[in-house]
C-alpha cells in the first residue's frame, strides 16, 4: 500500500516536471534568481540528468 502511494506520487511529480520542462523557452534559459544560483537552463539540465539516472 505505501509503495503504491510513493510510486503514484513520484509518477505524478514526473509528469508535472515534464510539462514544465517542455514549456521552457530558450529566452528564459539564462535567467537566474540570484547571482550565485544556477541558471534556469542549468537547473533544467540537472533535472533531466536526474531523471535519466
Amino acid at each position: 500500500m505505501v509503495k503504491q502511494l510513493i510510486v503514484g506520487d513520484a509518477m505524478h511529480e514526473l509528469a508535472t516536471t515534464r510539462r514544465i520542462l517542455e514549456r521552457l523557452s530558450e529566452e528564459h534559459m539564462p535567467w537566474r534568481p540570484h547571482e550565485k544560483s544556477m541558471t534556469l537552463g542549468e537547473l533544467a539540465t540537472h533535472l533531466i540528468n536526474l531523471l535519466n539516472w
